[in-house]
């Protein structure tokens, strides 16, 4: 959380004045952007989110969420749940919070992946043009959820992207995801892009992830857009078991701004902030390949004398495949390291003294070491 402001609101706006009556609505806010719900006398449903000012908005029809069981294909959403109490409002430092809570229809209970208690937390940071929603499922015995789906709306203007670990972008103007690299995020008809559809899927980058078609929606709908994960087990949580959702979040751009540079201005404020690394690497470099004594560090002052002209420096000099002895699990080979770790902790200390360090090529799965 940041520094406490005064100026941060969450505001309850209530046109009628008892909680079971269905004209009331909700504003979750901070100073950049809204997001507004609507009381049927059963539950609460976004309809809009604005920016602070109100002059960029969009409209949507939500359910809120989706819990689909494992192996069966009737799921719950909003609509198999009761606010249970008023909604609850909150802040800590500069960031104010709403939390309503669900309890399950009596035929929900039916379906084995109902929770007893369903919270709903939506929260917004001042300054910040985004906001997030995050979601609890409670339960008194253990339970599985296959599919959990953090949010699910249907909305009729321009849609792109998606994928896994992808925002949608709406309108040119808004995005939408999860703060999760394996989630997945549907627009279109609410599958698309397909699993395993998005360009990056085909670089070979080994990470294919077999979905078995439990990410489809089958009563999908022109304009909807899901976020989801796939939670699986309920963890042990007091007395009872929980799972507790990735965060969602919902984003806007001004109209200086194109939408795209809206999502890097926000993950900068969530990611580890980018550095510049530059390592050297012998693989192509048959002059590097003897690491001998001396004779890497002088491949180093070689390559410090053609860079120092342009006030680029070297941050890593790195061995590839080669610097360690095949028959053993990364023992230093003994023809350029004859005294083993000591030889190369020595390398390491003679590269750090001409300002640079010693870095080395390892696979996390030993591949060309013994196993045996």
């Amino acid at each position: 959380m940041r520094i406490s402001s005064k100026n941060l609101v969450l505001a309850l706006l209530v046109t009628a004045m008892a909680f079971g009556a269905s004209a009331q609505e909700l504003s979750v806010k901070n100073d950049r952007i809204q997001r507004i719900l609507q009381y049927d006398g059963k539950v609460w449903r976004t309809t809009k989110f604005l920016s602070a000012d109100g002059k960029i908005a969009l409209e949507v029809k939500s359910e809120e969420f989706h819990i689909l069981p494992m192996e069966k294909d009737e799921g719950l959403s909003i609509a198999d749940f009761l606010a249970a109490s008023p909604p609850r409002t909150y802040k800590k430092a500069d960031t104010s919070f709403c939390e309503i809570t669900y309890k399950p229809r009596s035929e929900a209970l039916e379906n084995t992946a109902c929770p007893k208690l369903v919270k709903i937390r939506y929260y917004a940071v001042k300054g910040e043009p985004f906001i997030r929603k995050g979601i609890k499922l409670t339960y008194d015995k253990p339970a599985t959820v296959d599919r959990l789906e953090v949010e699910r709306f249907v909305n009729d203007d321009e849609q792109a992207g998606g994928g896994r670990g992808e925002p949608v972008f709406i309108k040119r103007q808004w995005f939408t995801g999860l703060e999760y690299p394996a989630g997945y995020s549907r627009r279109g008809d609410g599958n698309q892009p397909k699993s395993y559809g998005r360009y990056y899927d085909s670089v070979g980058n080994y990470s294919y992830i077999d979905l078995e078609g439990r990410d489809i929606e089958p009563h999908g709908q022109q304009g909807m857009i899901r976020l989801m994960h796939f939670p699986g087990y309920a963890v042990r949580s007091g007395n009872g078991y929980e799972i507790v959702s990735k965060i969602a979040v919902m984003g806007y751009s001004t109209e200086r701004e194109d939408v795209r540079q809206a999502f890097m201005h926000y993950l900068a404020t969530i990611w580890k902030k980018p550095v510049s690394f530059l390592n050297y690497n012998n693989w192509f470099d048959t002059s590097a390949k003897d690491l001998k004594g001396d004779a890497f560090v002088k491949v180093y002052e070689k390559y410090k004398a053609i860079l120092a002209p342009y006030n680029v420096s070297l941050d890593a000099m790195v061995p590839d495949a080669g610097w360690q002895d095949a028959s053993s699990i990364y023992k230093p080979l003994p023809a350029f390291f004859p005294n083993g770790d000591k030889d190369l902790a020595l390398l390491s200390r003679k590269l750090k003294q001409k300002g640079t360090h010693l870095g080395l090529w390892l696979a996390i799965d030993s591949y060309d070491a013994n196993m045996d």
